[in-house]
């Protein structure tokens, strides 16, 4: 009997040993479906907005300097209605192996990272 996933698993691997997170620039507006990794990513909005990013069933608009944390195993998506004008964005996404977070941080499975209000933490303040 084959199972079909509600949601893809994202295996992350970063192939640097001086600094083993992968970083990724999103340069175009696009939508990304639902998934999830054991890794903590953390995303900043450099231009643009982001109208719809969902983290753990939350969904966020960003805007320029918006910084959204993604803990590990929640399922996260980004979406951009048809409806939207589609703007010239730029986001960057810092992912951190979970491997490399189990050396660095005691007892990171029992870790959960927060922002108290998400419309304070800004590259601004």
């Amino acid at each position: 009997m084959k199972v079909k996933l509600m949601y893809y698993h994202e295996s992350i691997d970063s192939k640097s040993k001086i600094f083993p997170v992968k970083i990724i620039l999103h340069d175009k507006a696009a939508n990304v479906p639902k998934h999830w990794h054991r890794s903590l990513e953390i995303s900043y909005t450099y231009q643009g907005s982001i109208p719809d990013f969902t983290i753990a069933g939350k969904h966020y608009s960003t805007r320029p300097g918006t910084i959204l944390v993604v803990n590990s195993n929640e399922i996260h998506s980004v979406f951009f209605p048809k409806t939207k004008k589609r703007q010239d964005s730029l986001a960057l996404s810092l992912i951190f192996p979970y491997p490399f977070l189990m050396k660095i941080v005691p007892n990171y499975r029992y870790r959960r990272y927060e922002i108290p209000d998400k419309e304070l933490l800004t590259a601004n303040n």
